[in-house]
């Protein structure tokens, strides 16, 4: 048998590898799932998205981050991006004054009407439209499943409940309803919706 370099003529020359095209670019995730305030979020794992995401490992910004994270040269990390509210709702209560009675809120969150949230009169304006705003976060959230991140906020100051849904999920106030006593002045003004950053 020959020797291989009397059938073949190899070179072999060592030479500096070079990057054909610079990319600096970092993979931004965004959906409705992602959990926290904050814009963005920089994960590192595909886990660590799962923890990040309302649904976990069942959220579609989770496949995504895994498909990221299981190539043959993955990045260091991705940022997932927060997609804000689609409405917000404002309810204003007029500055008015309430001795007694009742309020009651009926939502609709995705398309679905939820049973009314009825929060009957307490010590004050204050203390009633407090609780009846917490009433009505657990029951948005309850209804989006799994969220924590939805607020309804009652301020004194401006006379108004906020309602803000998390991401992408919409809700509607269908009826507002105070009860009052006959000399309470307090009354609504107005409801108004509006959209945010998409």
């Amino acid at each position: 048998m020959g020797q291989l370099d009397e059938s073949v003529d190899v070179v072999i020359t060592q030479e500096s590898p070079s990057v054909a095209a610079e990319n600096f670019g970092i993979q931004l995730i965004v959906g409705p799932n992602v959990l926290g305030t904050a814009r963005t979020q920089t994960i590192a794992s595909a886990s660590a998205a799962a923890a990040a995401l309302n649904g976990g490992v069942f959220a579609p910004e989770y496949l995504k981050a895994l498909d990221a994270f299981s190539q043959p040269n993955p990045p260091a990390f991705v940022k997932l991006g927060q997609q804000a509210a689609s409405n917000v709702t404002t309810i204003n209560d007029n500055g008015g004054g309430m001795l007694g009675g009742s309020v009651s809120t009926v939502l609709t969150v995705n398309g679905v009407a939820l049973a009314a949230v009825t929060t009957a009169w307490s010590a004050s304006k204050l203390s009633t439209l407090t609780a009846h705003a917490a009433a009505l976060r657990v029951a948005l959230r309850t209804a989006i499943g799994g969220d924590t991140d939805s607020a309804v906020v009652y301020t004194d100051g401006s006379h108004t409940i906020v309602i803000t849904p998390k991401g992408t999920n919409s809700c509607v106030v269908t009826s507002f309803t105070l009860i009052p006593l006959a000399t309470d002045t307090c009354a609504i003004t107005t409801i108004v919706s509006t959209n945010s950053e998409t």
